[in-house]
């Protein structure tokens, strides 16, 4: 988890923090749970592996299909290559790797590979492939809906199965990613996922750059990622989408606390419709993204070259993205802006907490 870096200016208000929160970890409780925060986060070194660049499903407006930048990247790096670069990763002080790409599950001996050089990481699965059970990595589901919009959604009915693959798994957390179709069947997959007793967040769907154009220039449909979009009816959210959201993901924090890993200060935060980043308007780029300003965060494609493009995904379009990755990431990040009162303060650690609750399956056992 990245905590904010930025150095503090010798300001009235920067010199004020520190006895801001130091009269906030006045309260115990408040002051045990940012202690466990400090021991065992403050110290992530993450980056993004693209370990795969084929995919079983066929998602509408995929983050890394729909969009060129894997295009011109060979996936034929032998097996002791993977092991070596693995290992120059560890010793470059990584020590969360982020495993991802088209579909990482269906590469299953190079997420063995990565197991020997880290003891934790995260797996970004759509759910349709069982993961071996002695990696010690935490996997991230995605959910595109329920059992009656999955398949138009993805081309592919995955939804049962990724709920039978990961259902019962400790290391799972389901992701379900709401779009503008896909709104009213966020509480059916938090009533499936606590009747299973699995753990369930949600991300906001965040178009590409060329789904973006497409939809602009009304292209014609595809049979990949572009088949049920269109300039009147597509994935894309707006103003009033977030405003819907808001409301419904707060009612189900409150409906299903033992589910969700998802807290109403988070909600708030990531569904601003004004949106999430500073933007240079030369590149389109978000200036203040931490997955963008981590010095340490670079990411790999499945030709083992770092890429020069954004953050670990380059095909999004940065003005409206709110995946919950690089979103979580960049929330946390800001924790001198949440020193103002013990409100923002304690809003700042629920955001931490939800973070680390997600990206390390056994956060709630550790001391």
């Amino acid at each position: 988890m990245p905590f904010d870096s930025t150095a503090a200016t010798r300001s009235e208000a920067a010199l004020a923090r520190p006895r801001r929160l130091a009269a906030y970890l006045r309260d115990p409780e408040l002051a045990a749970r940012h202690a466990k925060l400090r021991r065992h986060a403050a110290n992530i070194v993450g980056s993004n592996y693209d370990i795969s660049r084929v995919c079983n499903l066929r998602c509408e407006g995929c983050l890394f299909f729909e969009g060129s930048d894997y295009v011109s990247h060979a996936d034929e790096k032998s097996e002791a290559e993977w092991d070596a670069f693995f290992a120059e990763e560890a010793a470059r002080g990584v020590n969360l790797p982020y495993l991802a790409g088209a579909e990482p599950a269906l590469q299953r001996q190079r997420l063995h590979l990565a197991a020997k050089h880290f003891r934790r990481g995260v797996i970004f699965t759509n759910g349709t492939v069982p993961i071996d059970l002695d990696l010690p990595f935490t996997i991230h589901v995605s959910l595109w809906g329920a059992e009656d919009d999955t398949a138009r959604l993805r081309g592919g009915d995955s939804f049962e199965r990724a709920l039978r693959n990961f259902a019962g798994d400790p290391r799972a957390r389901f992701v379900y990613t709401v779009n503008a179709q896909n709104i009213g069947n966020a509480r059916r997959a938090a009533e499936l996922c606590a009747e299973l007793g699995a753990r369930l967040t949600f991300s906001l769907f965040s178009p590409t750059t060329l789904y973006r154009w497409k939809i602009a220039q009304a292209a014609p449909n595809d049979d990949a990622y572009f088949r049920i979009s269109g300039p009147q009816q597509n994935l894309a959210l707006d103003a009033a989408h977030l405003d819907e959201i808001r409301a419904l993901l707060d009612r189900l924090i409150d409906e299903f606390p033992d589910t969700l890993i998802y807290t109403k200060a988070y909600n708030r935060w990531v569904t601003n419709p004004a949106g999430l980043y500073r933007i240079d308007p030369a590149t389109g780029w978000a200036l203040d993204c931490e997955t963008r300003r981590a010095s340490h965060h670079r990411h790999f494609r499945t030709d083992l070259t770092s890429s020069d493009s954004k953050c670990c995904s380059p095909n999004v379009d940065c003005r409206d993205c709110r995946a919950y990755a690089m979103a979580s990431g960049t929330a946390v990040s800001r924790f001198k802006r949440f020193l103002g009162s013990e409100r923002d303060f304690r809003d700042w650690v629920d955001m931490a907490e939800q973070w680390c609750r997600l990206f390390f399956y056994d956060w709630d056992e550790l001391d």
